[in-house]
Formats: structure tokens, sequence, C-alpha cells
């Protein structure tokens, strides 16, 4: 569950709204470390207080309130403005993911599995790399090969899966 925290920079007032996801999506950043950042900045609002009753600026910013077990990210890899196209830009990703600093407790991740996306915005083919005990498997249509958590860690992923280790 996310928590979206307004605080009123007039009177103080704290206003909090709670909301289950099923993934975070998340803008192209070169490391997903960037990309949670962005989706978690603390964002500038001009409202109307409930408290105060006043017109003010207040500060929103987004955190994890209840970890999920599983988190399953999304990387906003295509664009339809100005005209449809794909990001290929690479996110570097690790095995471990930090979120404490974006949660109300400790919060880690371990990497369980990737989705890849090869090809344009108009067509294209995917691949998943998943986790199964001490090692990692690249599935393509109907091959499976044995591949390194290295070799997994240089692609670049579409869909990135994610298991809690902290709770």
């Amino acid at each position: 569950m996310t928590s979206s925290r307004l605080k009123c920079k007039r009177c103080g007032n704290v206003s909090e709204k709670y909301e289950p996801f099923i993934d975070l999506q998340l803008a192209l950043a070169p490391t997903l470390r960037q990309c949670v950042v962005q989706y978690a900045e603390e964002e500038t609002l001009h409202y109307r207080c409930l408290e105060c009753r006043q017109d003010a600026v207040s500060c929103r910013r987004f955190i994890l309130s209840t970890p999920p077990r599983y988190l399953l990210i999304q990387i906003k890899r295509f664009k339809s403005e100005p005209s449809p196209i794909k990001l290929d830009s690479t996110c570097r990703f690790h095995k471990i993911l930090d979120l404490t600093s974006f949660s109300e407790q400790k919060t880690e991740y371990k990497l369980i599995g990737i989705a890849v996306h090869i090809g344009s915005m108009s067509s294209g083919h995917y691949k998943a790399y998943c986790k199964r005990g001490r090692n990692w498997y690249c599935f393509d249509d109907s091959f499976c090969t044995k591949i390194s958590l290295k070799e997994v860690l240089l692609q670049q992923a579409y869909v990135l899966l994610y298991k809690c280790i902290s709770l």
C-alpha cells in the first residue's frame, strides 16, 4: 500500500491517503534507484487546506506504508507523444533493492525475475528471466537456458519482480 502525505505549510496540518497498488509504474531513468526517487519525490501543490480553510502551499510525498511481499515494477519504456516510440535507454538495476528511505520500516527486496521487450512500439518479442533456487534461467518461447546473474543484470528490463527479504 502506498501513502500520499499532504502537509499544509501554513498550519502544519497533515492529511494522509492510503492507496493499494498492484505495481509501481516508474518513469525511465539511468538507474532503478533514480526511478524510485523521481516517483517518491516531494511535490509542491497549491490547494485549500481543510483545517485552516486558507489557500495554502503544501508538500506531497509518496511512501510505501505497507511494503508488499512481492514488488512488481514496470519501467515506462513506451512513449506516445509526439509520436509513438520505445525508449531503449539503459536503466541499471541490482540484485538487492533497498527502499527503506521510501518506507516507514526497513524494506529490502531481492530480485527474482525480469521481463524484457525486444523490438519496437509496434512489434516485438518478450523474454523472461527467473530465479529458481540458486540459478537464473532465460525463458524464450519454448527454450529455457541457464544463465548467470551477471547476464540478467545487463538486460534492459521492462518489468522487474522483487521479493521482500526484510519482513
